[in-house]
């Protein structure tokens, strides 16, 4: 086989940062995707500076101080979703410096803090309502041969 051809399908084949089971049933939830987003923008600034991006990103999208997306609304009808606000995620340093934002309505607040070590981002929400935050969460280390290993925890099944 080809040796550039062989890279090529390596490449493609690569293990994404958030293993998911892609079956109708088990599609990945906006939590999921977004994490999978913020992992890209990860790699990407580790890959230019053999760093994690140094950068702390405000729980955004804005929601209820309380209930987070619970009880948000659009044009006066209830929603249970933060509403997008690109302008904030841009002004953010974080955000800005991932080049993440949300641009649709969404069920989860998401942060990231990191150092050039280690990051932390999490998904919180609520998406029943019930006041049981599910929390998701992306991490990242470097390890001990300065390559970068990214974990993924689910919230705990029955938590929405």
């Amino acid at each position: 086989m080809n040796r550039l051809l062989f890279i090529a399908l390596a490449a493609c084949s690569a293990k994404p940062a958030i293993d998911h089971d892609d079956s109708p049933k088990h599609r990945p939830g906006e939590a999921h995707v977004n994490l999978e987003r913020i992992a890209k923008a990860v790699k990407k600034g580790f890959a230019e500076t053999k760093s994690f991006p140094v950068a702390t990103g405000a729980l955004l999208p804005t929601g209820n101080e309380t209930m987070h997306c619970c009880g948000g609304k659009d044009s006066g009808a209830a929603t249970n979703k933060c509403q997008p606000d690109a302008a904030r995620f841009k002004a953010d340093p974080g955000w800005a410096k991932l080049e993440f934002s949300i641009a649709e309505p969404s069920n989860y607040q998401y942060t990231y803090t990191s150092t050039a070590k280690t990051f932390t981002a999490y998904a919180i929400g609520d998406l029943d309502c019930d006041t049981q935050m599910a929390t998701f969460t992306l991490s990242g280390i470097v390890n001990a041969a300065g390559d970068p290993e990214l974990t993924f925890n689910s919230a705990p099944r029955g938590t929405y």
